[in-house]
């Protein structure tokens, strides 16, 4: 007897992203005259929350993302700098495959537009440190999207 499962699937295309909130802190330091190269042990972590304009028959979905990112220097465990993003994402569904109950989608369904959404905060992060004076500190991306676990950590050397 042979079992023919389907993927579960869903196409959907991007209708608006927006940044909620922002917030980003540094240490104060006393300006140089040349930059330092220092160690950073940078630590992110995301919290994903997922939204239907209805849980019977949607058409559009939400999702949301809390992005952290702390980087110290590990030998001291002093924090240089903190970054915190809320971001939010509508996209217009356009059909689905392989499930029909709303309230239970199949997390591989999703993982395009969570990865999406991180994606997009992830790199503003980086953007705003950047603007902030630390240079050089890529930041970690998730190995996957569907284990649940999105947090990250990775040691950067930054300038």
């Amino acid at each position: 007897m042979s079992t023919n499962k389907q993927e579960a699937f869903v196409s959907a295309k991007p209708l608006q992203g927006r940044l909620v909130s922002e917030r980003a802190t540094s240490a104060s330091s006393r300006p140089k005259t040349e930059p330092k190269q220092v160690e950073l042990h940078t630590d992110t972590s995301s919290s994903i929350a997922i939204g239907l304009d209805d849980p019977v028959s949607p058409t559009f979905l939400r999702v949301e993302i809390e992005f952290r990112v702390v980087m110290k220097q590990p030998e001291i465990d002093r924090i240089v700098a903190e970054y915190e993003a809320k971001h939010e994402m509508e996209f217009t569904l356009i059909a689905w495959v392989g499930f029909t109950d709303w309230t239970n989608i199949p997390t591989q369904a999703l993982t395009p537009y969570v990865a999406m959404v991180h994606d997009v905060a992830l790199r503003r992060a980086e953007i705003t440190l950047h603007e902030m004076g630390i240079r050089g500190a890529g930041l970690p991306r998730p190995a996957s999207f569907e284990t649940g676990n999105e947090n990250a950590a990775n040691t950067n050397r930054a300038a």
